[in-house]
């Protein structure tokens, strides 16, 4: 468009956001396996190289176009291939196609909302899977006679910190406790105390994972506060790691509190630290 004329117009960019179009597609019935592949290939939301000028490339737009080829081609193992390629250009469409070839090893979804114990699947695109299908299930249910037993299912299956995760946490507490030469007491909580703690570290000790720490579960923070206030003295900090994911009391306790934050929920009071 030449300059004189471009400059009779006002001009907007948009950017593409996952989580908007995510919020789109769960009220939308969009298949499940899509929203799983993006979530596990966010990048691939909207990929367009001008440059090439490709007819078909990833975008809002065509990732519903592939929903549909799911929906009419997923018995046509030859002719899936094709056509989601066709949706969201070659290199997505190959991509999309080895994922859910990937999906036959997928834990059992009914028998996690039945809540038996079921293993947590290591592969990352796998668990991407698995969580969009929970996701998809408890938008179903919202609205049945036992919403609540499904819905506990799902975060006593999900819920779970990995060791990984709590070897982060315990990082930045040895920091502080090495700079502050602090005596510290752990506790697992989650909705509540947990029978079997708490353990305690001197401050030349090194904080690691207790053997024998339960958690999982829905979350309560309001148990926590409590133990801590009916503890025998005041502690001059306290350390909460968490998803902030839970209930959190309505009054902000005496003592300093600081949150240990993995994923992106806010918290009402208290310092928030994210833990990258």
């Amino acid at each position: 468009m030449p300059a004189p004329l471009a400059n009779r117009f006002s001009h907007y960019e948009f950017d593409v956001h996952l989580d908007d179009w995510m919020a789109w597609a769960g009220h939308h019935q969009i298949d499940e396996r899509i929203i799983a592949f993006l979530r596990f290939r966010p990048e691939l939301i909207f990929d367009f190289d001008p440059a090439h000028n490709p007819v078909a490339f990833p975008s809002p737009r065509s990732w519903e176009f592939a929903h549909r080829a799911l929906q009419k081609f997923c018995g046509s193992e030859n002719l899936l291939a094709g056509t989601l390629q066709s949706c969201v250009g070659p290199a997505a469409g190959i991509e999309l196609k080895a994922f859910i070839d990937n999906l036959d090893n997928l834990p059992d979804i009914d028998a996690i909302l039945a809540g038996e114990d079921i293993a947590v699947p290591e592969e990352i695109d796998l668990q991407y899977a698995v969580a969009s299908s929970l996701v998809g299930c408890a938008i179903r249910v919202k609205d049945e006679d036992n919403t609540d037993e499904i819905f506990g299912n799902i975060l006593n299956y999900g819920g779970s910190i990995s060791d990984d995760e709590m070897n982060g946490f315990f990082s930045e507490i040895n920091a502080i406790k090495g700079q502050m030469r602090a005596r510290v007491t752990l506790h697992a909580c989650d909705e509540q105390m947990a029978d079997n703690g708490p353990w305690v570290y001197e401050a030349w000790e090194e904080i690691t994972i207790p053997e024998n720490i339960k958690g999982g579960g829905g979350t309560d923070f309001r148990p926590a506060i409590k133990w801590v206030n009916q503890c025998d003295c005041r502690p001059d900090l306290l350390v909460y790691f968490t998803d902030a994911q839970g209930r959190f009391p309505e009054m902000e306790p005496l003592y300093p509190v600081i949150w240990l934050i993995k994923g992106k929920s806010p918290v009402p009071w208290g310092k928030r630290i994210q833990l990258n």
